[in-house]
């Protein structure tokens, strides 16, 4: 990725990646796959230091980081027609140049560079189901849970000075988020066919013992406890109805998400 000066600066970001993976039948209805992933990312540290608000931004640094990240599946078949699934696996994220480099305003909010920026690094688990009732529906259920460090998330600059509120992309030191995921699909008649979808997240940051409670919270929040992590919503509803009459194919699809936390 290489951004152009007239937009976040002349920064270059450079990500190289490769991985393995391999699947080993433990029997004919068992399944056991194994991958291991290495990411290898820099930045530049070239470029501009921020104007206005965020003029007293430096550059970021320029060493490149590398991970491992292995993963393991399984997958059982008691029947025909049912599917038992289990994962666990580690994931890596460098930061996007938007995310390090920002700078805009945006409803009187600064949005300002952060040049110490990390990579986030999460471990996931997954445990689902899927089955198949009669020729004519799929029903698909999983729950997951995800530990993060470093997950990146815009947030107001509480250090910031000024009068203008200020806001960076920074890494928290601890998250998780958990929740369900189902799904079922119908062949209807008349050649319809349709998806209903539902997924719940709950997701919360843990606190340090040390740190500044962020703006946001307006509860009896302790340190070294657990927040709620906003802009997300806990329910999110999908339906959808297709149609295929030759080579015309319709569709039509509604979404209803909760309110933010």
């Amino acid at each position: 990725v290489r951004s152009p000066g007239d937009f976040l600066g002349a920064r270059d970001l450079l990500t190289v990646a490769g991985y393995a993976q391999g699947v080993y039948a433990v029997n004919p209805i068992a399944e056991l796959t194994t991958g291991l992933r290495y990411d290898w990312n820099r930045r530049s540290g070239a470029g501009g230091q921020g104007s206005g608000v965020c003029a007293s931004v430096g550059a970021a640094p320029g060493n490149g980081t590398g991970e491992f990240s292995p993963q393991v599946g399984f997958s059982y078949r008691p029947r025909e027609t049912t599917a038992i699934r289990a994962s666990v696996g580690r994931g890596f994220r460098a930061p996007s140049v938007s995310e390090v480099f920002a700078q805009a305003q945006v409803s009187g909010l600064q949005v300002c560079p952060n040049p110490d920026l990390g990579p986030e690094r999460a471990w996931s688990y997954e445990v689902g189901l899927k089955q198949q009732v009669g020729g004519r529906l799929a029903l698909d259920g999983a729950l997951f849970w995800n530990e993060y460090r470093g997950l990146i998330e815009g947030r107001p600059d509480i250090r910031a000075g000024g009068t203008v509120p200020v806001a960076r992309f920074q890494n928290l030191s601890r998250a998780r988020v958990r929740g369900f995921e189902g799904e079922a699909l119908a062949a209807l008649p008349l050649g319809l066919g349709g998806r209903a979808a539902y997924t719940f997240i709950d997701g919360v940051e843990f606190l340090a013992v040390d740190e500044v409670l962020p703006p946001y919270c307006h509860g009896d929040y302790q340190l070294g406890g657990e927040v709620p992590l906003p802009y997300r919503s806990r329910h999110a509803f999908n339906l959808g109805l297709q149609s295929k009459i030759r080579r015309t194919e319709s569709k039509v699809n509604f979404q209803y998400l909760s309110r933010f936390a």
